[in-house]
């Protein structure tokens, strides 16, 4: 499909890898301009270079933590000097290793995961909102959690701050649709991020087992993530979604909370 993106510029916050980056790739394929920013500015570049040799497209590779007040904020503004503006937001900002039961978490562990996830969205939406609205007809797509509708007690924090986030995209879509912006808001189930496949492979090697075994185990036995389709999603997949709603051919679809889990059960 055509997602009428040709000559159109996207920043990505979290683009150098897993779902961030394959939403990139689809958008770059189609001819629109991509700014990458990855947590190293090493990775984020050697991201957009490998994009720009397999697509053609133009593309930036930037460096920031989005969880550090004024980091993203520089990027974003050096993404918009050398696009002269952009016309959509991505932001997969996602797992933190803090997590725990409410009794079991600390305040430090709850900080933590506030500004890992809700707080690097906000930086990011609120540094990119005017040059989105001077685009006129722009988007914005976040990124939260399947478990926003099945809280797991052991993903207190992360769980309440993804809510958060599904909330304040509604917000974005609210106050702001009058002005030409759509906010949608992804929600995955368990994905085969770069992180979990060398999981899986670690076990399958060490266990003797095949890699599909290793991966019902996780997500059946584990993580007890009784998924209808019995696998994990591929970041692919959730990269074609994102970079549709990014989109132009998603023009009516603004204020969604659209789950991608396989088939997961709340």
């Amino acid at each position: 499909m055509d997602l009428g993106v040709q000559g159109k510029a996207f920043v990505i916050v979290g683009g150098s890898r897993d779902m961030g980056y394959e939403a990139a790739r689809i958008l770059s394929a189609d001819g629109a301009r991509l700014a990458l920013i990855g947590r190293s500015e090493a990775s984020a570049g050697d991201a957009a270079e490998a994009l720009a040799k397999e697509t053609g497209g133009e593309t930036l590779g930037l460096g920031a933590d989005a969880s550090q007040p004024g980091e993203v904020e520089v990027a974003i503004e050096r993404a918009a000097s050398t696009f002269g503006g952009f016309d959509g937001l991505l932001t997969t900002a996602g797992w933190v290793s803090t997590n725990g039961m409410v009794t079991e978490a600390s305040d430090a562990d709850f900080e933590a995961v506030y500004q890992n996830i809700f707080m690097s969205v906000v930086r990011s939406v609120r540094a990119a909102l005017p040059y989105l609205l001077a685009s006129g007809a722009s988007s914005v797509v976040t990124t939260s959690a399947y478990s926003i509708h099945a809280p797991k007690a052991f993903l207190a924090a992360y769980s309440a701050q993804k809510h958060a986030v599904a909330n304040f995209t509604k917000n974005m879509a609210t106050t702001y649709g009058p002005q030409g912006l759509r906010a949608n808001c992804v929600c995955p189930g368990a994905v085969k991020t770069a992180v979990v496949r060398s999981l899986i492979e670690e076990r399958a090697a060490a266990e003797g087992r095949s890699e599909e075994e290793v991966e019902r185990i996780l997500l059946l036995d584990e993580w007890k993530m009784p998924v209808a389709l019995q696998r994990l999603g591929e970041p692919h997949e959730l990269g074609e979604l994102m970079a549709f709603l990014l989109s132009p051919r998603a023009a009516y679809t603004t204020g969604a909370t659209i789950n991608i889990d396989g088939g997961t059960d709340f």
